[in-house]
């Protein structure tokens, strides 16, 4: 007979080997359904971008004004360069400039001021409220008084790159000190 030690181990061994069986994996974790925090950012994510479109959407439809002004006073100036009138040029700019500054006062502003039957100085200075840097003294001098004249002699390239600039870089919002509103209501009630 064999040494009762000898066949312990054996016996262990076999016992052993009984009871090894294929390890059972867990399934793979699934991506769906996903967890709530995954549905949290992509809520998150859709209300971020849908604000940015809306933002950008608002953004292009309020600076679409200055794309038809410029285009129309591009044609202007190319009107110009072919007839050669100068005083038509100046009064299709000044009605330009007024829808743009109408078009702005109708959708920033709570007072009711109408600004498309301003002349002169007042409508200059309306003009200039809306820009950081106020137009040239020629520009000023060609929109408030040469545009009513027969024949006005000012060089209208240059006018009209500047107001170009000016429909350019104006803004929506022009800053008000209270000396420059109660200039506008004096004016306004005038």
């Amino acid at each position: 007979m064999a040494d009762p030690k000898s066949q312990l181990p054996a016996q262990l061994q076999e016992q052993l080997q009984q009871q090894l069986r294929d390890l059972q994996m867990p399934a793979d974790v699934s991506w769906w359904p996903l967890a709530f925090g995954w549905w949290i950012v992509i809520a998150v994510a859709l209300i971020g971008l849908t604000t940015l479109l809306l933002k950008l959407r608002q953004k292009h439809r309020q600076n679409q004004y200055r794309k038809f002004a410029t285009r129309e006073l591009a044609h202007t100036f190319v009107v110009w360069q072919e007839d050669q009138n100068t005083a038509s040029y100046l009064q299709s700019a000044n009605s330009i400039l007024k829808r743009c500054i109408v078009y702005l006062e109708s959708t920033t502003s709570t007072t009711s001021r109408s600004s498309s039957s301003l002349t002169g100085q007042r409508w200059l200075k309306v003009l200039n409220e809306f820009n950081k840097t106020p137009l040239s003294t020629d520009c000023q001098h060609a929109l408030g008084q040469l545009a009513y004249t027969a024949k006005p002699g000012c060089d209208v390239a240059l006018i009209n790159d500047e107001l170009l600039a000016w429909l350019k870089l104006h803004q929506a919002n022009p800053p008000q000190d209270e000396p420059a509103a109660a200039a506008q209501a004096e004016g306004h009630h005038a």
